[in-house]
């Protein structure tokens, strides 16, 4: 089985056990675009939960149910993180960046009823806002996909507007090493984009300042 459906299996079990219908909750981050795109391997499952109090319902520290194979947790006020073999879940209470953008919706097999997707925008949006300052290679790579198969993206000028106010740290991000050595490291990219010219294509379209 591939590693994100076990991990998005195990992400779910753990959400009922506690009382959770998939109204409570949002599937987001990188593997959702892998979904749609087809883009890499993802080996993480991101969950971004509606009420911060459920976090600590989630967490093994009180409950320890649906807990099986599970190598280890960190747990922070507004993040949980279960590490399992084949890979992590992440449970997160973030405020949107568009609040105005509704969830999509799908199905899989194996899980009951439908499941919230996060949108595009919004999760480029997190990515460019929340994580501007330890922007990965990962991250990078995500970006360049999703906006290639959708350039509409590169013309949303609130989405830009996220990049600009985080200009400056999204630079510093995009030069260090780690951005490049993650960049190299995308398990099976579908995509034959150098580094340099990735790292481009977002600075250009952020702008001088």
């Amino acid at each position: 089985m591939e590693a994100w459906r076990s991990l998005i299996r195990r992400a779910v079990a753990r959400l009922q056990a506690i009382g959770l219908d998939t109204r409570d909750w949002t599937w987001g981050g990188g593997t959702v675009l892998m979904l749609r795109y087809q883009h890499r391997q993802s080996r993480d499952v991101d969950i971004f939960i509606n009420d911060v109090q459920y976090l600590s319902y989630l967490s093994p520290r009180l409950d320890d149910r649906e807990t099986d194979d599970l190598l280890e947790y960190h747990e922070q006020a507004n993040h949980l993180r279960l590490e399992y073999p084949e890979g992590e879940v992440d449970f997160l209470t973030v405020a949107p960046v568009f609040p105005g953008l509704n969830p999509q919706t799908m199905s899989l097999e194996g899980l009951p009823g439908d499941i919230q997707l996060m949108q595009d925008k919004e999760i480029l949006g997190q990515k460019l806002h929340y994580r501007a300052a330890g922007f990965t290679g990962r991250d990078l790579y995500d970006f360049v996909a999703v906006t290639r198969s959708d350039p509409d993206l590169l013309r949303d000028r609130e989405l830009r507007r996220i990049a600009e106010r985080r200009r400056d740290a999204l630079q510093m991000a995009l030069a260090s090493p780690n951005c490049e050595r993650g960049y190299e490291g995308i398990d099976q990219p579908s995509l034959n984009i150098p580094f340099s010219a990735a790292r481009s294509t977002l600075l250009d379209w952020i702008g001088p300042r």
